[in-house]
């Protein structure tokens, strides 16, 4: 990270942020409501077929009759009565297999469908960002530089583009989340109350006492700047250093 990076970032105020996300947000909000529709749907159905579980393994254990079944397992059986399909093991292994099927298929709508919007979103960006530069006084780019210019149009769009792929991707794994949690706290409530202060405890430790991996990555950066630039210059003033045995210096 640059100088120049990190004053830009300074200078961005949480209200700019909050703005540039909600640009975000109104971009083709019906597609990305689908999107998250879809994402919801998965998790739903991910929830449905990790609930198989129970049905399989009751049914591989015992011989006996099910229908008088209550909870989580009489709701399959309820099921499968209204549909009308015999509840045995080879009829829920093939319920799992349906179910999982479409979890998968919405899993890749959801894929192709974030792309999708990405690439829409980079395309409008690019071509506002390129009208308003046509727009703009020649002063402007003798400010700003054409290179500068260019750049924001072509690259830093695309960074701007994967903002939105992201925060359909968060939401999809929230959803995903919230179903793993239920589920646990349906199966083990009090193990899984445990769990989350554990998994809470350990966030908190190496976030506030472990050093941040930010920080850990500035001082790579830093560190690899330093080395660039001894190597740069041994290699470029390579006769001043030969002539006046200053190479200890660059270390």
């Amino acid at each position: 990270m640059t100088e120049d990076d990190i004053d830009i970032d300074e200078n961005v105020t949480r209200r700019q942020k909050i703005d540039a996300l909600l640009d975000v947000a109104k971009f083709n909000p019906r597609f990305t409501a689908l999107i998250v529709v879809l994402a919801l749907g998965a998790a739903v159905l991910e929830g449905v077929g990790l609930g198989f579980i129970l049905p399989i393994v009751e049914l591989v254990q015992t011989d006996t009759s099910l229908s008088q079944a209550d909870g989580i397992m009489g709701v399959f059986v309820t099921i499968y009565q209204t549909l009308g399909i015999p509840f045995t093991l080879g009829y829920v292994v093939v319920g799992v297999a349906a179910v999982m099927t479409v979890r998968y298929t919405l899993s890749f709508l959801v894929a192709w469908f974030r792309e999708a919007l990405r690439n829409y979103y980079v395309r409008d960006l690019q071509i506002r960002a390129f009208d308003n530069a046509l727009d703009a006084k020649v002063e402007y780019f003798d400010q700003e530089g054409s290179d500068d210019i260019l750049n924001a149009i072509i690259t830093q769009t695309v960074y701007a583009g994967r903002v939105i792929m992201r925060v359909v991707q968060l939401l999809a794994q929230s959803f995903l989340s919230l179903v793993y949690l239920l589920i646990a706290l349906v199966m083990a409530p009090w193990l899984t109350v445990a769990s989350i202060f554990v998994l809470g405890g350990i966030t908190v430790l190496m976030r506030r006492v472990v050093e941040p991996g930010y920080e850990l990555g500035d001082i790579v950066a830093d560190a690899n700047e330093r080395r660039q630039e001894a190597a740069q210059a041994g290699t470029q003033g390579i006769r001043d250093i030969r002539i006046f045995g200053v190479a200890s210096e660059l270390y």
